[in-house]
């Protein structure tokens, strides 16, 4: 009877541990997301929780492990991380600015930096 026992054991374990998936808000699919990790992948589809990227990969291997309470078809377009601002600091980048310009073109532009 032990011989029966333990193998049921192991694999009711094993059938309930591939049944537990990770909770995802977003799965995001169809698309060429570029990961600007060491080595400069893309992937097709990320999983995202509050606000942030879990995994990156296929639809299919991302859905085999999360549960997502919505997917979204990105319709084979670009996504890059992190461009939230070009992170100008003004006041230089006006001065270098005004630098490049050649004086026959600043002829008639008014400029507020000295």
């Amino acid at each position: 009877m032990k011989k029966f026992i333990i193998p049921v054991v192991f694999f009711c374990a094993g059938l309930l541990s591939c049944a537990q998936k990770e909770k995802a808000d977003l799965l995001v699919y169809h698309a060429t997301i570029y990961t600007v990790d060491s080595s400069f992948s893309t992937a097709e589809a990320m999983a995202i929780k509050d606000g942030k990227v879990l995994a990156t990969g296929t639809r299919d291997s991302l859905e085999k492990i999360y549960s997502a309470k919505e997917s979204w078809d990105a319709g084979g377009k670009f996504i890059f991380p992190g461009f939230i601002d070009a992170h100008a600091h003004f006041a230089g980048y006006a001065l270098d600015w005004r630098k490049q310009i050649l004086p026959e073109q600043a002829a008639g532009m008014k400029c507020w930096i000295s």
